[in-house]
């Protein structure tokens, strides 16, 4: 199914329990834009696909063509992002209690790219949504996710 166009806020980290954020770099595979989701392909860092839950590395911090080095997040479950919550059509999803502690799909906006947590996806699941950072109600709301650790290249 086609992505919203968009609709998605850009990802970022709302908490993290390190002493300070861990950035860390690898060479870019394709052309990466901040905040798109990084996966790894042949040691390169890629950019993961709508509903992709196999070799999640992270969210990058810079920009870059493919063979330049560039610097992500790492998708480590102590890091926690921040994503709006919508689904595969342009008709919004709302938050709600019954979010809380699911899992869905990783889904990337068709119009801006960016990544967003996909309520119609619940086979091919990457994100745990682990509560709100708008209300509940909202919506197109930002709720607050973990990476699945055995959807990333960090395993479990």
């Amino acid at each position: 199914m086609a992505a919203p166009s968009s609709n998605a806020k850009a990802i970022k980290v709302k908490k993290h329990f390190f002493q300070s954020l861990p950035v860390l770099s690898g060479k870019a595979g394709a052309t990466i834009a901040v905040g798109n989701v990084l996966e790894e392909a042949s040691g390169l860092l890629t950019l993961a696909d709508h509903d992709d839950a196999a070799t999640i590395v992270g969210v990058a911090t810079s920009a870059g063509a493919s063979g330049d080095t560039i610097t992500y997040i790492p998708a480590w479950s102590e890091i926690i992002f921040s994503m709006t919550l919508d689904g595969d059509t342009n008709s919004p999803v709302t938050t709600a209690d019954a979010n809380l502690f699911q899992q869905y799909g990783l889904g990337i906006d068709a119009g801006n790219g960016n990544p967003y947590v996909n309520t119609d996806e619940t086979s091919t699941v990457a994100l745990t949504v682990v509560g709100y950072d708008d209300a509940a109600g909202t919506s197109r709301g930002r709720v607050l996710v973990t990476f699945m650790p055995n959807k990333t290249v960090w395993g479990a």
